[in-house]
This record gives structure tokens, C-alpha cells and sequence, in this order.
């Protein structure tokens, strides 16, 4: 709906009116566009309803409102000066109240942000400052409720900083604080970490995690650390706990277009579930866009996993490697009453260009073995023989050809399992 009067260089918007969101927004005021392009209107919206535009639209119910102004023009040279308030934004989302306002001018590249201020039940948003060609912007948050940002999540959490100098190279620094960290993926006793960086000079950043739970792990703390500066940098990251250690440090550089490239210089790692392994050399990696590394190999002594490869929007390709792996390190893995006695190598040669069929070999064998079972109808445990396992398989255009050979006998030697063939599919791999 519209409705107002006008002339041949102005209107005067009595009501614009429009449905949006499950609610009504509407405009009135005056615009000109003779001798020059101005305008002075009032805004308001009504019992918006977010939901629909938010991921998981189910876990955000509530409606919003709000009142504003903004008057301004613009000048023959094109350049835009004006004034935009929202005097109140209120409803109610997810249960909690909303209260805001924000109040901001605009001089052509320049934006100064007066007021900007969000209030959501006990969590609030403030900031203000400079936001044009140079930034000087301040900003402070307080969420004493995490689960109101991430449904499911429960903790808290405080942050507060600037961000300044030149809009496309900023420095930005900012402190954070956080407790009783909960959420699907991981949990923490308390986070806390301060981070300077300057996109035109240097970067420092300290993360630190104590009380850390994360893939069924309790960790005593998980540190974070990067200095340098954007286009040479080092990051560190280590975690400590009773079942489990990490090391890691990487050295490399972002380039203007945003892909990182540089080297894994260790990597360290310890759990009680899959030993102790450690990165033989230094192995070269980029990421972005897609992932890209040379040969990267981890040896837990006899025990050695190498791979190399790249994947991307184009494809993926991957060299791998497996030497002298003994598959009962893995025995805490293992479901209570298996156990699995054997040795395994395998080389991998995979190549897919995007949607297309994975094309290589896959070369498994293993040495002779044991696999022990629980009996589930008389209880104790079934002994079984392994004989040496033979898979061999390569896919191309024309299809995928190989060869098996899998054996178990019981204790006596009698074959109880017995699968020895070739294969022959016109299909490739994932065609």
C-alpha cells in the first residue's frame, strides 16, 4: 500500500506500507529529487518475525520491532551524506527481551557510528567509533548465557576491543574471557585470550583453554599461540592431559588473496588409544582455497603412515602409505572381548577430477594373524587363524579389476571363512 502527493521535483509519502516477515514495515516523509536528491523519512516495522531467515528457524522464535528516522541527500558528484537513527528496537526472541538503538552518520566514505547497542535478556552489544576509509571502532560484548547465541550450549563469556587505521589493513585487538564452556563439540572450564593483529605489520595472539573436553578427551589445557606478521608467521598449538598429548608448529604466510602457504614444522602426538607418533620431516601445505600438502609422515617406530595430495574444486588426488603397522596398538579401540593380532601395509594411488570417477590403485596386504571373538551363546572366547589378507584393486575409465584372498581357520586349521577371487566391475570407483 502507498499512498501521498507530489509534484514534478518532490513527493510527500503519506504511507508506504509493505508485509514482510509475518509482520508490516512501513515509511512516510517527504523526498525530492530537483535541485538535488534529498530525503526525510520516518520508518518503523512491526512484529517481525526473524525466524525464517536464520539457520534452524525453530530454535528462534519471538517477533521484533522497531521506530526510526534517516534524512540525507546526495550531491551532483554522486557523494552521500546522512543520518540514520533507530530510536528502539524491541520484542522478544527466544523467550528474552530485545532493546537496542543504533545512530549513525554517513559523509561520503566516512561513517561515524554514534551509538550502536543491543540489549537480549542478560546478554548485551555495544559499539561506536569511526567505521569509514580509517577505522577507530570500539566494541564490548557481555553473553552471561551462551545458549541464548547457540542453542544447546550453556556458559559465558566476555569480549571487548578496537578495531583501527586503514579499513583494508586494520589492526584489531581484543580480549577474551569465557567459563563453564559447553557446547556439542567441545567444553571448557574457562577460555581466555588476547589477540593483536595488525594486517599491515605484526600479529600476536595468545589462546589459552584449562578444563578442555573434546572428542571424548579431557585435556588439562589446550594453549594457542601466533606471532610474526601476516606474510611470515608462526603458530603453536599444544594440549596436555592424563590420556593424551599434542604438539604442533606450522611457519608460513597469508597472501593477498586470502590462501595460506607454508610448512608443518612438528608435529607430536600421544594417546593411549593409538601410541605415541611424531612427524619424521618438515612437509610442505597450503590451504585455500582446498588443501593442498607434500609427502607428511608419522612414524611410531616400526610403525610408519605417510601421505601427500591435494583436494580442491578441481578434484582430489592422494599418495598414501602404510608400513609395518601392528593393528592390536589399537586393541583400547576395540569393543571389550575382540582382539586383533597382525601387521598391515598398503599403498594408495587416488586421483578424481571434480564429479568424476576416483581413478588409482589401493594395494593391501597383511601377515598372518590372530582374531579373537566373544562367544555369545556358551561365553568364553572363539581363537581364530588370519592367513596372510591380499586386496588389490584399480579403478579407471574402463572399469576396476583386482584380486582377494581372505582365509580363517580355527585352531585346528579347518577354514571357516574362505574368499579368494578376482575382480572384475565395468564400474570405476564412485562412478
Amino acid at each position: 500500500l502507498i499512498a501521498g502527493s507530489g509534484s514534478n521535483v518532490e513527493f510527500r509519502l503519506d504511507t508506504l506500507s509493505v508485509a514482510a516477515l509475518d509482520g508490516h514495515a512501513a515509511a512516510s516523509g517527504e523526498v525530492a529529487w530537483w535541485p538535488a536528491i534529498t530525503w526525510d523519512l520516518t520508518i518503523a516495522a512491526d512484529s517481525l518475525a526473524p525466524a525464517p531467515v536464520l539457520p534452524e528457524p525453530e530454535e528462534w522464535p519471538g517477533r521484533i520491532s522497531l521506530r526510526g528516522q534517516s534524512a540525507g541527500g546526495m550531491s551532483e558528484e554522486g557523494t552521500i551524506e546522512l543520518t540514520a537513527a533507530i530510536d528502539t528496537i524491541y520484542g522478544e526472541l527466544r523467550g528474552e527481551s530485545l532493546d537496542g538503538r543504533f545512530e549513525a552518520r554517513v559523509a561520503g566514505p566516512e561513517i561515524e557510528l554514534s551509538a550502536a547497542r543491543i540489549a537480549w535478556g542478560p546478554a548485551r552489544v555495544e559499539a561506536s567509533g569511526d567505521a569509514g576509509e580509517a577505522l577507530d571502532l570500539a566494541f564490548d560484548a557481555e553473553v552471561p548465557d551462551l545458549g541464548l547465541l547457540l542453542p544447546g550450549a550453556s556458559g559465558s563469556f566476555t569480549a571487548d576491543g578496537r578495531a583501527s587505521g586503514p579499513r583494508t589493513t586494520p589492526r584489531i585487538t581484543a580480549n577474551l574471557e569465557a567459563e563453564e564452556i559447553v557446547t556439542d563439540a567441545a567444553s571448557a572450564s574457562s577460555v581466555s585470550g588476547d589477540v593483536d593483529v595488525d594486517l599491515a605489520g605484526p600479529l600476536q595472539a595468545e589462546l589459552l583453554a584449562l578444563g578442555v573436553g573434546v572428542a571424548g578427551r579431557d585435556l588439562d589445557s589446550v594453549r594457542v599461540g601466533l606471532t610474526g606478521r601476516r606474510a611470515d608467521h608462526q603458530l603453536r598449538i599444544s594440549a596436555s592431559g592424563p590420556r593424551a598429548e599434542l604438539a604442533l608448529e606450522a611457519s608460513g604466510g597469508l597472501d593477498e588473496a586470502g590462501r595460506w602457504a607454508g610448512t608443518l614444522d612438528t608435529l607430536a602426538l600421544r594417546a593411549d588409544t593409538i601410541g605415541a607418533w611424531a612427524l619424521e620431516a618438515p612437509a610442505a601445505l597450503a590451504v585455500g582455497p582446498g588443501v593442498e600438502f607434500e609427502e607428511l609422515c608419522l612414524r611410531s617406530d616400526p610403525a610408519r603412515i605417510c601421505a601427500g595430495g591435494a583436494s580442491d574444486d578441481t578434484g582430489l588426488r592422494l599418495d598414501a602409505s602404510i608400513d609395518s603397522l601392528r593393528l592390536e596398538r589399537f586393541a583400547p579401540l576395540m569393543p571389550e572381548g575382540y582382539e586383533v593380532e597382525a601387521g598391515i601395509d598398503a599403498v594408495i594411488d587416488l586421483d578424481q577430477e571434480a564429479q568424476g570417477p576416483v581413478k588409482g590403485t589401493i594395494d593391501l596386504r597383511t601377515t598372518a594373524g590372530s582374531l579373537a571373538l566373544p562367544r555369545s551363546d556358551e561365553g568364553g572366547t572363539l581363537l581364530l587363524r588370519v592367513e596372510p589378507i591380499v586386496f588389490a584393486l584399480t579403478s579407471a575409465d574402463s572399469g576396476s579389476v583386482g584380486e582377494v584372498d581372505l582365509v580363517l581357520t580355527d585352531s585346528a586349521g579347518a577354514a571357516l571363512v574362505r574368499v579368494e577371487g578376482e575382480i572384475d566391475s565395468p564400474f570405476a570407483l564412485y562412478q
